[in-house]
């Protein structure tokens, strides 16, 4: 039976959101069997790219804001299992990012685009509109990777979720620590 280190009870501190493979040092030795005529051979890749590397990384929020009407988001979240609560905490900023245009990438051979975004400072928002999602536990990297609007694989970058990046402010809230108080 295989066992799974409780990496959920370490707290995140950063996540690669936008990540890619380079070359190394090595060349990998990749070995093949005919088919027709079953010898061995040895076929040596010399363009291996074995190291993965972070591109762009954030840090992880206290929490996110899920608008309430929207019936997409939140059918994903109950499909997934995620638990919601009403209550931001009191020493917390909410953030939201203004989707300022989008660059095309190419990520693993993967055509696709990403906003461009800019953080802004959320004042007047009404609470009792927003389920807030936290960001804890077993599901905590899950979440970042998927409501991140810059993530790589995030939930924007597929065709049912593509209207969270058509508009001029991203739908999904940070919740963050206030820092300085």
């Amino acid at each position: 039976m295989a066992r799974f280190r409780d990496s959920h009870k370490q707290p995140v501190t950063s996540v690669a959101l936008i990540q890619d493979h380079f070359k190394g040092d090595e060349i990998l030795d990749y070995p093949l069997r005919s088919v027709k005529t079953g010898a061995d051979t040895l076929f040596k890749v010399k363009a291996y790219h074995p190291c993965v590397k972070a591109i762009e990384s954030v840090d992880p929020p206290l929490a996110y804001l899920i608008p309430k009407s929207d019936s997409t988001l939140v059918a994903w979240l109950r499909r997934s299992h995620i638990g919601c609560s009403d209550t931001v905490p009191a020493d917390s900023g909410i953030f939201g990012f203004r989707l300022t245009g989008e660059e095309k990438t190419n990520f693993e051979g993967i055509p696709g685009v990403l906003p461009l975004i800019s953080k802004l400072s959320m004042e007047d928002l009404k609470p009792e509109d927003y389920l807030m999602v936290p960001v804890r536990g077993i599901f905590s990297l899950k979440l970042i990777l998927a409501l991140e609007p810059r993530a790589m694989y995030g939930l924007a970058t597929y065709p049912d979720f593509r209207y969270l990046v058509s508009r001029e402010v991203y739908p999904i809230l940070r919740v963050e620590k206030q820092t300085g108080k």
